[in-house]
């Protein structure tokens, strides 16, 4: 293998998504951190549609604490 495809390897065994925005990303995060199933199950049904994250908000502070 040269450099050439030792670069292209490494970039694809490091590389694991691209979002379009911080927001995307801030979305992907909470799901993966599996925030519905803590909000919604200890709620009545009837509040569920009521609660939700302000994702512009947690983007913001992701992006300006380094977390892109």
């Amino acid at each position: 293998m040269n450099a050439h495809e030792d670069a292209i390897t490494n970039f694809q065994s490091s590389y694991l998504v691209c979002f379009e925005s911080i927001e995307a990303y801030a979305e992907s995060l909470l799901e993966d951190l599996g925030f519905k199933d803590m909000i919604q199950p200890p709620l009545p049904e009837f509040l569920q549609p009521y609660v939700s994250l302000d994702i512009e908000s947690l983007a913001r502070d992701l992006e300006l604490s380094g977390d892109e």
